[in-house]
């Protein structure tokens, strides 16, 4: 049994695939598997990958290939197809620093009982680096912290226990409800059932924006699946006193009035001002961020101007 099995879901990745293959391959903590699931892509990211595979026979990996069922479908396929005892999730096209494994092995080797490690990432865009995200930090309550502050997880910084995964569920495979953000839903799923994490402060891979992975449309339809998410987790929350329902409220406003903005830099004026008001009106004290989210738009666009002379 490997210890790692490194998880890719493929869809459409023949120009992301190979580079993410060779991460792999670089790096230097070597008792791991590879598998791959290909999501029913038209294009050539399976012939990429078979060619890969045959060509580099010193890296074990396996594809695995079904009809479309979307990131949460891919991401369980492989992982059911998978040996490992930790499951390393890599995005087709994403990236990974050589000593990423060697580093997170550290971190397990020194305390078992760890169920999920997460790292910090820089992030990549047009291929310059633009920033450093930080994840965590780790709360004591970190189902509460995940639900009622944000996300502080990132999905190719994240490698978790195999047996956790099967304990607590897989991804979830509802595309029309949670597509693109059924990651934060399994890890609240795992937060909720007292797993253990662990963020390490170390930059150990990079998260790619590019015209395939990041537009207004997408980033506006996970703004409404994230709502989602939080909406059936509230439901079973149990602790709803006063000060988590306005901690969920502010959420939801605050993912409305990111909906606004994204409307707004489309020129689509008429539903950026709709949801401007339903976050308004689902917690009034959003209006504080309104103004800072508007001056940023606004510099957005002095600057896409000025570019585009």
């Amino acid at each position: 049994m490997p210890k790692f099995s490194v998880i890719i879901p493929l869809y459409n990745g023949e120009k992301y695939i190979a580079r993410a293959l060779d991460c792999v391959k670089a790096q230097t903590f070597k008792d791991l598997e590879v598998v791959v699931c290909n999501d029913g892509s038209p294009d050539a990211s399976a012939d990429i990958v078979n060619n890969y595979i045959r060509d580099n026979r010193g890296l074990q990996i396996k594809l695995v290939s079904q009809k479309n069922r979307g990131l949460g479908g891919a991401r369980n396929t492989a992982i059911r197809n998978a040996e490992g005892e930790y499951m390393a999730l890599l995005d087709q096209d994403d990236i990974w620093y050589p000593n990423k494994l060697e580093r997170i092995n550290e971190v397990l080797e020194k305390d078992p009982s760890i169920d999920f490690v997460c790292h910090n990432e820089a992030l990549r865009k047009n291929g310059v680096i633009v920033q450093t995200s930080s994840y965590g930090p780790v709360s004591p309550d970190f189902y509460r912290q995940l639900f009622l502050k944000q996300n502080c997880l990132s999905t190719s910084a994240s490698t978790f226990k195999k047996e956790l995964i099967e304990r607590v569920g897989y991804f979830s495979e509802d595309i029309s409800r949670i597509h693109f953000v059924e990651d934060y839903d399994l890890w609240l799923k795992m937060a909720k059932t007292g797993a253990r994490f662990k963020v390490i402060d170390d930059v150990l891979g990079e998260y790619v924006l590019h015209e395939d992975n990041f537009s207004t449309n997408s980033q506006t339809m996970m703004y409404d699946h994230e709502i989602n998410v939080l909406q059936g987790h509230w439901e079973e929350y149990r602790e709803k006193n006063l000060v988590d329902a306005f901690l969920f409220s502010y959420r939801i406003a605050y993912l409305n009035l990111a909906a606004a903005v994204n409307s707004a830099r489309s020129n689509d004026r008429g539903q950026a001002l709709n949801r401007l008001l339903i976050a308004m009106r689902t917690n009034p004290s959003v209006i504080i961020n309104f103004y800072k989210y508007f001056a940023r738009f606004l510099r957005n666009k002095k600057t896409d101007e000025r570019l585009s002379v």
